[in-house]
């Protein structure tokens, strides 16, 4: 009866750690998702570009990897005033000089804290959520150094 016992609590903890694993994604969105929705009511970052004043934040940022002795970051980052219809060449104006500001290689660049939850959520999104990604979801920008 014992060794049932011990059994069953191995399996478990086996299937606990199976679980708690598999999640470390979800979880690191969640958390994503926790941050950025913090700073919607505090003070974000500034930028000067073409004379206007461009506000942003960066949500986190996250190495990839190591080549030679360049490391390649990617972060994601809220640009509230700009959507999926923006004029690109300013946009890449935008991400090379915050690039070079705080290191960062590739920019995932979203309008909203919401477009960024749903592109992220980890199930297809209802039809109203696709329509606010579509204009949200500003893009993927690579900096080249």
């Amino acid at each position: 009866m014992k060794q049932i016992q011990n059994i069953i609590i191995v399996t478990s903890l086996l299937f606990i750690s199976v679980f708690v694993n598999g999640q470390s994604k979800i979880d690191s969105t969640y958390n994503l998702e926790i941050e950025c929705c913090r700073f919607e009511n505090k003070v974000i970052d500034t930028i000067y570009i073409e004379g206007e004043i461009i506000r942003y934040k960066i949500i986190s940022k996250e190495k990839l990897y190591t080549k030679g002795t360049i490391d390649f970051i990617e972060g994601y980052i809220i640009l509230p005033d700009f959507d999926s219809n923006s004029d690109s060449s300013l946009l890449k104006k935008i991400f090379n000089k915050i690039g070079k500001n705080n290191n960062i290689n590739e920019f995932n660049a979203f309008k909203d804290c919401e477009a960024l939850n749903i592109y992220y959520q980890g199930m297809k999104p209802l039809k109203e959520q696709e329509e606010h990604l579509e204009n949200s979801f500003i893009g993927i920008f690579k900096i080249i150094k």
